[in-house]
């Protein structure tokens, strides 16, 4: 694997990192949401969302196990990129939760792409790795 896609796959695994720390923060509130508002549901969507919340716990588990994997990496360097992770895990997901805002406009998902491909990089994602994530029409 040459050094580029090295750097690529690097960061792919740790944006599932981010990723899965976001959905973490988005699913327990989420979760919270769904509970505080349980007496809304009729009979079948009670039922389903008592599912949903099986899942969002299996989810928060492997959640745990995942961080657990986080801090064990990082406990040669005192704990100090925890914070990091987790600032990066928030920041994520209200980057997300606005998008998620903002998306139904084509036009400014289109303008918040060019607002972010303006901004300074690393270099390490480019239009090929992208290409993986168009969906194909």
């Amino acid at each position: 694997m040459n050094e580029k896609a090295l750097k690529q796959a690097s960061m792919e695994t740790n944006v599932i990192y981010m990723l899965s720390l976001a959905m973490d923060l988005i699913l327990r509130n989420n979760e919270w949401l769904m509970a505080k508002n349980r007496e809304a549901f009729k009979r079948e969507k009670k039922q389903v969302f008592t599912r949903y919340t099986k899942a969002v716990r299996d989810a928060c588990y492997l959640q745990d196990l995942l961080t657990q994997d986080i801090f064990d990496v990082d406990e040669k360097n005192d704990y100090k990129n925890v914070q990091i992770w987790q600032e990066e895990a928030n920041e994520l997901a209200r980057l997300i939760l606005l998008f998620a805002d903002r998306s139904a406009d084509q036009e400014v998902v289109d303008n918040i792409f060019k607002f972010v491909r303006e901004q300074p990089a690393d270099g390490i994602v480019d239009e090929q790795m992208l290409s993986n994530f168009y969906l194909n029409k």
